[in-house]
């Protein structure tokens, strides 16, 4: 079921969606597939384009060889070119990425992981045989983790306003036509943002927001998140970088740590 609810989300949303399957000659049997999801990308302020995400590119363990997937990988690319598509990208993993540098896909960044430790209670006790010592020495770590967070954003005195939303509204519209992208990136328009998090089928994703007390109705900066236990992932944010990026983010340390996270 819940794969069915995700294939509905990600594939129905746009009739221009095309999978391909890779089919084993003599038994006639499918043996592997790959998908093209056209949307919108914008260019760092020089116009936009229409692209296609790829996505779900497998292939069965027994023909885990170069050539089925590679075939499918061309169908994939030819599919997105008939379609009128100006780019295709994707994020494929590192046994993947030899294929796609065969048909000259060509690697252009590494996605990276950032972790920020907002409790240290778990890292304790997996270093200090005694509970009641490593939850001291915990309340001692985690104050200065509090302290040095104050710390960095002592250089601004504008207070905001917080809330946690499950929906966006036009007020990131606002945000968005308001943010020029300084980088290629999907429309981080309220449309988007809740077919991606408000609708996702297998998690659940919320909002915090950050407003300008003088000005509530204007949205300053918003972050969707999930969690995964008690930890927090970032799964989105403006795109803008800079003081004002960290500026929402310490405070949305500071939101999750009250939330006990």
């Amino acid at each position: 079921a819940v794969r069915g609810d995700r294939y509905r989300w990600l594939y129905d949303r746009d009739e221009r969606s095309h999978t391909f399957l890779g089919v084993h000659r003599e038994s006639g049997s499918v043996i592997g597939c790959g998908t093209v999801i056209p949307c919108r990308l914008h260019l760092g302020g020089d116009g936009a384009l229409t692209a296609g995400i790829m996505s779900d590119l497998a292939v069965v363990p027994q023909h885990r060889t170069a050539g089925p997937a590679v075939k499918i990988l061309r169908a994939v690319a030819k599919g997105g070119a008939d379609a009128g598509l100006g780019v295709l990208y994707g994020a494929p993993n590192p046994k993947s990425e030899p294929i796609f540098k065969r048909i000259r896909f060509e690697l252009v960044g590494r996605m990276k992981t950032f972790v920020k430790p907002l409790r240290s209670e778990r890292k304790m006790k997996k270093h200090i045989a005694s509970p009641p010592i490593a939850k001291a020495i915990s309340r001692v770590v985690d104050g200065a983790l509090r302290a040095y967070d104050w710390k960095q954003r002592l250089g601004d005195r504008r207070q905001y306003g917080e809330a946690l939303t499950d929906v966006a509204d036009e007020r990131y519209d606002a945000l968005w036509e308001q943010t020029p992208a300084p980088y290629i990136t999907l429309a981080k328009t309220r449309q988007h943002l809740n077919w991606r998090y408000r609708d996702y089928p297998t998690g659940v994703y919320r909002f915090f927001e950050l407003t300008d007390p003088d000005t509530p109705d204007e949205l300053w900066g918003w972050v969707a998140y999930t969690l995964i236990h008690d930890a927090v992932a970032v799964g989105d944010l403006p795109c803008a970088f800079g003081r004002d990026i960290d500026l929402l983010l310490y405070a949305f340390s500071a939101c999750m740590r009250r939330q006990g996270h």
